[in-house]
């Protein structure tokens, strides 16, 4: 039957969907599972369905406990979970029926510690594809490759729910508590510990997209700063793990941080001390613009650890140094700037529309 996989659902007020999520778990046909419910003080029905599936299939483990957000929800379940593997599933999302399957032949054919698979977003079920078995790849990162690639979000991705891992990996990590981007805050540390990540295209997690989620909800000055805690936290990883790879994770850091610093200007009426928040993410930027300074350089790491279709960061490297030298100038003349181009950007995407 193969070795125990822990999969770990955090539940919260999700009762129009958690069925869904329930019955591709139990149906997978990669069988010896320990499937760990954490309802995290859910107020609707979720907590009777939870209590209903374990009555009716004894791999379910039920868990209540008083509302502490995502991440404290996972780490309960971490607590709990006794698979020799491990893995996390949203509570809204579903997976294929042969995705534990495929995952653990991935694990013991090509001796990795993490199994990354592919995923297709969603709004309906119609949208939802079959993956082709034949046009299947299968890609090797060691740790350093594939702690960069999380990174930037290219090759391997920084979710945590579409992975499996070798529950070893998890021994002294947890969560943030109450953090919005948990997986940014999390993710690459995880990787770091792996010898080898095995990654297939397959797109065998199904993400589903709600408008009412945290991350798709409108601006929120916590969320926008601890997005860019997330990201300056990962920064500090890499100047303590990989700080050759640094100039790599800065133009994820600035990336983010550009798109935050936006949002926090363009809002500040509302923000209470707005002017400091600004001020004082904006010196933050700036104090670290001579990482991304060496054109040569960053090429050459590109090269290197990103494999192909790296261009794009050579671009975004471009566009970060033009809105840093606009923002050495003034707050004002960076936000003139982005304005427009946002703006410029959506007539153009208008007219293409127009003519399709």
């Amino acid at each position: 039957m193969g070795p125990l996989i822990s999969v770990i659902i955090p539940v919260f007020n999700v009762e129009r969907y958690l069925k869904r999520c329930l019955d591709s778990v139990i149906n997978q046909t990669y069988k010896k599972l320990e499937i760990i419910l954490v309802n995290d003080g859910s107020t609707d029905k979720s907590g009777e369905i939870c209590d209903s599936y374990a009555s009716i299939d004894k791999r379910v483990k039920v868990i209540h406990k008083k509302n502490g957000g995502l991440s404290d929800a996972r780490n309960v379940g971490l607590l709990e979970a006794t698979g020799d593997f491990v893995s996390f599933i949203d509570s809204d999302d579903f997976i294929h029926k042969d995705m534990y399957k495929i995952m653990y032949s991935l694990m013991t054919e090509k001796k990795g510690d993490i199994v990354e698979v592919g995923y297709q977003k969603f709004s309906t079920e119609m949208e939802i594809e079959e993956p082709d078995y034949h046009k299947q790849n299968i890609d090797i990162y060691p740790t350093k490759k594939a702690v960069i690639n999380t990174i930037l979000d290219h090759n391997c991705r920084n979710y945590v729910w579409n992975k499996l891992y070798k529950i070893e990996l998890w021994e002294d990590i947890k969560f943030p508590y109450r953090k919005v981007f948990e997986d940014i805050f999390t993710t690459h540390k995880i990787i770091s510990k792996a010898n080898k990540v095995v990654k297939t295209n397959l797109n065998l997690y199904y993400y589903f997209q709600r408008n009412d989620s945290i991350v798709n909800s409108g601006f929120s000055i916590n969320k926008s700063l601890q997005h860019c805690e997330a990201v300056g936290s990962m920064i500090k990883f890499m100047k303590e793990k990989y700080p050759d790879l640094l100039p790599l994770a800065y133009i994820k850091y600035y990336i983010d941080c550009f798109i935050r610093l936006y949002e926090i200007i363009n809002n500040r009426k509302k923000i209470k001390d707005s002017n400091i928040i600004i001020h004082k993410l904006s010196q933050q930027m700036l104090g670290s613009s001579i990482f991304i300074k060496d054109n040569e350089e960053i090429k050459n790491l590109c090269k290197k650890y990103l494999g192909y279709n790296y261009d794009i960061y050579l671009k975004k490297r471009k566009k970060m140094l033009v809105e840093l030298y606009l923002l050495n100038k003034s707050i004002t003349a960076y936000y003139i700037f982005k304005k427009s181009t946002i703006l410029c950007t959506r007539t153009k995407n208008a007219l293409l529309f127009k003519k399709t």
